[in-house]
This record gives structure tokens, C-alpha cells and sequence, in this order.
């Protein structure tokens, strides 16, 4: 090689031949599946930006999220407009029975009405006719309000009982009261000589005088609350009667 390199003799350089691998083509198939696959990316992430940027702007202007509670809705249909009583086997007795807001100085019915508002108090006063003389004997009342399963006893008791001496007169008028702080359709009952243990649920109870309804209605329709049980009325006066009063 020396040799040649003094005698200028350059032998020709060997360089190998290179050549690049020839890519594989893709297929129409991969593009388009892969252009799609790309926009229903794009699409499902505007589309949840788009919800969630919602949702947030809503809770900016609207504030927090409150809760309302429907009313009640009460039927008062039920109650007549003129209060009378509807008679039971003892009505030959308890002839009649009226609701009221009062009484008078006679114990006749003031103010008769079968409509009442919440916080006032319910008079029902009872005509009793042919008192047998010389005997004692119970007049009673049980008082209820129309729930969800009907109507219901607010008497834990069962009814108020009022034990009525001899009087001197078979002719008079006699009175209970209660005030009702809850609006509902109520009931009252009327008893006459009603036996101790005696449920007087039936309507042919034969200690059943007068049953009459009445309505207790709310001072405004969107504070009407549920009707509760007895337990959070007050009760009033039992009952009063006048065997001094003989009508005329």
C-alpha cells in the first residue's frame, strides 16, 4: 500500500450501498377510523365542558339550592255550610247540636258557623230535651281531626265526660269547647250516657246523641301545616249547662 501511495497509484474507495426500507401505506380504513375516533373525542369533551360550565353558572346566579315543602291540601268539602248536627240513636235527648264561636249569658249558640280559623275556639252547644228528673246522668263528647287515615280521637282519653246532677228542668242548653291551633276537617261527637269501656267508634253506638263537622281552616294556604294528633291541643272547659234557663 506504501508502495502504491509513492508510485501515486489510488485505488477507488469502497463505499457500500445504503438504501432506506420502504414504508408499508396505510390503509383508507385506519385513516378515516382514526379521524373519526379523533372528532368524537373532541365532540364528547365540548359537550362535558359545555354541561359542567352550565351547571356552574346556574349555581352562581340562582345561589344556593333551597328546598321547598309542598302544603298540605285539605278538603273542606265535606262540611256543610250551615252547622247541624246529624242524629244518633240518643238524639231523643240531645235533640240538636250547633257549632259557634261563643256562647251567651243562656248558653244559646253566638256566632254559628261551621268554618273557623286557626287559634280559635270551637263551641258546640247542645239542645237537651225530655232530661229525665231526679236521675244523674253523663253527657260526653269526643273530638276529632281528619288525618291521612281518617278521622282520629285528639282525646287520649277516649271523650270528656261531664256527669249532669238531677235537674229542675227537662229543657236546656249545655256547651263544650276547645280550641284548635292545627287547621283539618274535625268532628265532634256527642254522647249521651255513654257506658265506661265503651269506644263509641260505631255509628249505631245507642249512647250516640249528635255527631257534626266543622272546618279549621289556615290563615294562608302556603303555611298549611299537616294535621297532628290530640296531643297538641289544649283543652278548654269541659262542658257547662244552665238547669236554671227554661225557654219561653
Amino acid at each position: 500500500d506504501e508502495e502504491e501511495r509513492a508510485l501515486g497509484i489510488r485505488r477507488p474507495a469502497y463505499i457500500p450501498a445504503t438504501s432506506e426500507k420502504r414504508k408499508r401505506k396505510l390503509s383508507s380504513w385506519r385513516v378515516v377510523s382514526g379521524v373519526l375516533s379523533v372528532m368524537l373525542v373532541c365532540v364528547a369533551s365540548c359537550g362535558a365542558a359545555g354541561f359542567l360550565g352550565q351547571r356552574q353558572i346556574a349555581k352562581l346566579i340562582q345561589g344556593p339550592i333551597k328546598t321547598v315543602n309542598t302544603p298540605a291540601t285539605i278538603d273542606f268539602s265535606q262540611v256543610p255550610a250551615t252547622p247541624i248536627g246529624t242524629p244518633g240513636p240518643a238524639a231523643n235527648v240531645v235533640k240538636s247540636a250547633v257549632t259557634a264561636l261563643g256562647v251567651d249569658n243562656k248558653y244559646n249558640p253566638v256566632n254559628v258557623t261551621s268554618h273557623f280559623s286557626v287559634d280559635a275556639t270551637v263551641y258546640v252547644v247542645v239542645r237537651l230535651v225530655g232530661v229525665p228528673a231526679k236521675t244523674t246522668n253523663t253527657l260526653s263528647i269526643g273530638w276529632y281531626i281528619k288525618g291521612p287515615a281518617g278521622f282520629q280521637n285528639i282525646d287520649p282519653t277516649g271523650t270528656l265526660d261531664q256527669t249532669i246532677p238531677p235537674q229542675t228542668v227537662s229543657t236546656f242548653n249545655a256547651y263544650f269547647s276547645l280550641p284548635f291551633h292545627q287547621p283539618g276537617v274535625g268532628m265532634a261527637k256527642i254522647y249521651w250516657d255513654k257506658q265506661q269501656g265503651d269506644a263509641g267508634s260505631a255509628a249505631t253506638d245507642p249512647a250516640l246523641a249528635q255527631t257534626i263537622l266543622f272546618a279549621v281552616q289556615p290563615a294562608s294556604a302556603a303555611t298549611t301545616p299537616t294535621p297532628t294528633k290530640g296531643k297538641s291541643y289544649s283543652v278548654a272547659p269541659l262542658v257547662a249547662w244552665r238547669q236554671d234557663y227554661q225557654p219561653g
